[in-house]
């Protein structure tokens, strides 16, 4: 007689990588910021492992970003003390792995237009969606504080 099964217990690689502004835009930090930074981006990559939906409603997106087809981006921006954070997160689960990519690091007052700025580089005009017929860049901007 057979009870259940068992699923074997799948273990998730946490992989990072950096962006040459990422690395540029932490130097420009004091030590000090650098770690809080560091804590910050361990934080909240580790409650994505355990808590996706937690880990949605504390990283935010200072500019909606409209893709085409419905497709959805995974780039987002976290808190670092008086900082943000801008980076990607995506799951792998050919490789059983969560790769977060960090692509800048800024002070607060500069998160949207470096925001924008890195939308534009990632994503093509084709892969931005359009409204109501117009063409039009994919991103709405929002008062994210």
């Amino acid at each position: 007689m057979i009870i259940g099964k068992v699923q074997p217990e799948v273990t998730v690689e946490l992989e990072f990588q950096t962006t040459e502004d990422f690395e540029r835009d932490l130097s420009r930090f004091s030590a000090e910021e650098r770690e809080r930074i560091a804590r910050a981006i361990n934080t909240h990559a580790q409650l994505a492992l355990r808590d996706r939906k937690r880990f949605k409603e504390e990283v935010k997106a200072p500019v909606a970003v409209q893709l085409a087809k419905g497709l959805t981006s995974s780039l987002y921006s976290m808190k670092a003390g008086r900082n943000r954070v801008i980076f990607t997160l995506v799951d792998d689960p050919l490789f059983d792995r969560v790769l977060v990519t960090l692509y800048r690091a800024v002070q607060r007052d500069s998160i949207t237009d470096v925001f924008q700025q890195v939308v534009q580089a990632l994503y093509s005009e084709d892969q931005l969606g359009h409204q109501n017929g117009a063409k039009s860049n994919g991103i709405k901007n929002k008062d994210i504080g």
